[in-house]
């Protein structure tokens, strides 16, 4: 066995709890930012429905946009369920990919969303 071998595993498997950190990092700052934006936009439509104001069907719309959650990169569009704990070896070889009826139902919902965003770009150059 090479004298080296404990640091390049040592330094792989650093290198990938970083990563995995950072990655996990940016998604909740990024659902974080989402969550507030969803809630002041929700807030704002309340306050303005309370008030008497008419709400536009644009704000309607951004707000549907808004439900449909915060991107397809996000862990419950793959879904991963973000309370399972993660395991050394997921950590070093990495998540396997699982078809659970959840994972397909969520791959083709996207696929759908995605067909129509298409459909309606068509229709509006057209």
């Amino acid at each position: 066995m090479p004298p080296y071998l404990p640091h390049v595993l040592y330094s792989l498997a650093i290198t990938s709890i970083s990563i995995h950190y950072l990655w996990h990092k940016r998604e909740s700052e990024e659902q974080r930012r989402h969550y507030s934006t969803r809630i002041g936009l929700l807030e704002d439509t309340v306050h303005r429905l309370r008030a008497g104001e008419r709400v536009t069907e644009q704000d309607f719309d951004m707000i549907r946009k808004l439900a449909m959650g915060p991107g397809s990169d996000s862990a419950a569009a793959r879904g991963v369920d973000p309370q399972r704990e993660i395991g050394w070896r997921e950590v070093v070889l990495g998540r396997t990919v699982q078809d659970t009826a959840a994972s397909k139902a969520a791959s083709q919902r996207w696929d759908e969303i995605d067909l129509e965003k298409v459909r309606k770009e068509l229709q509006s150059s057209s």
